[in-house]
């Protein structure tokens, strides 16, 4: 490998952190490149293809910004569990632009080994990291070694509930053969956009994706006679469509019942349930003027208060 160290203030420097990162598949996007088998929640082998021709999507959402800013805390933290780490910020960019592959690494020890924080909430933390971390952050870490050619790398788990904060942290130590699995799978991915051969779509996540690779019809049409798995998957397209139509009128003939039974009250209770019909005002917009509306809401307690 060849591997050069960029130094950045990630913070002041965001839009060149950036468009260092383009050209790259970083080591948060690897588990990407393997489709179903990388598990990546947040992107599929489609999503990332499309990112490397269009650009990345930008956005901060309520679990994104929570992580960011609970990094800070979760250095911290460790610095108090491991003192002998003398931890610090990463400031480097590492990447090796001849197989296309990037790391910015949270932190780094003493050892000059790297340390990924992650904030998992508390029911993920206990549903998805067990036994060991989720592969996708394991591949992201392996990465992280790699390219920084460290013995190995840690992955920090910092939990924050009500009323207690929890370190968890892992060793991911090198492993040649994930290693070479990286690197061939990202030079496959890399002819893939040369090529323009995107990869397999995941029915079911790719929705946004299929709509960006194929954003207008050129007019033709596709004789479809010989795909075997259409008869059965429109079949069962007809019969969904059919039980929605009826599970909307039975939902909907159920919340009449409950207006009914409400009727000027705001709310009602009973064991295992709440049921609210509020009045709710819409403000005036432009072209819109104020109006008011009651809501039907029905909350279910049961399991809340030991009903189930």
């Amino acid at each position: 490998m060849t591997v050069e160290s960029c130094p950045i203030d990630v913070d002041l420097h965001r839009d060149h952190w950036l468009a260092l990162r383009k050209p790259l598949i970083t080591a948060s996007e690897v588990s990407a490149v393997f489709g179903e088998e990388g598990k990546n929640p947040f992107m599929t082998a489609l999503d990332l293809y499309l990112a490397k021709i269009h650009g990345p999507k930008q956005f901060d959402d309520d679990a994104t910004m929570r992580g960011r800013h609970l990094e800070a805390a979760a250095l911290s933290h460790t610095r108090e569990d491991r003192p002998n780490w003398q931890i610090k910020n990463c400031d480097n960019f590492y990447r090796d632009r001849l197989i296309g592959i990037g790391a910015t690494p949270d932190s780094v020890n003493c050892h000059g080994e790297p340390v990924e924080f992650k904030c998992p909430f508390e029911p993920t933390f206990y549903e998805k990291w067990t036994d060991q971390p989720p592969i996708h952050n394991q591949l992201q870490a392996l990465v992280q070694a790699m390219l920084m050619d460290a013995p190995r790398a840690w992955l920090v788990a910092y939990i924050v509930t009500t009323f207690k904060v929890s370190l968890h942290t892992y060793e991911v130590p090198r492993h040649p053969a994930a290693e070479k699995q990286i690197m061939d799978g990202v030079t496959a991915f890399w002819q893939r956009i040369k090529d323009g051969n995107p990869p397999p779509a995941q029915y079911g996540r790719d929705t946004e994706a299929l709509s960006m690779l194929y954003p207008r019809d050129d007019g033709s049409a596709v004789d479809l006679t010989g795909d075997n798995r259409l008869p059965d998957l429109l079949a069962r397209r007809v019969s969904i469509t059919t039980k929605m139509r009826e599970l909307t009128q039975e939902k909907q003939t159920i919340d009449d019942e409950l207006r009914d039974k409400l009727g000027e009250a705001e709310e009602g209770t009973l064991p295992g349930w709440r049921l609210t019909w509020k009045t709710e005002i819409r403000k005036e917009k432009l072209f819109t003027p104020s109006s008011s509306t009651r809501v039907l809401r029905v909350s279910d307690r049961r399991k809340k208060e030991g009903l189930t």
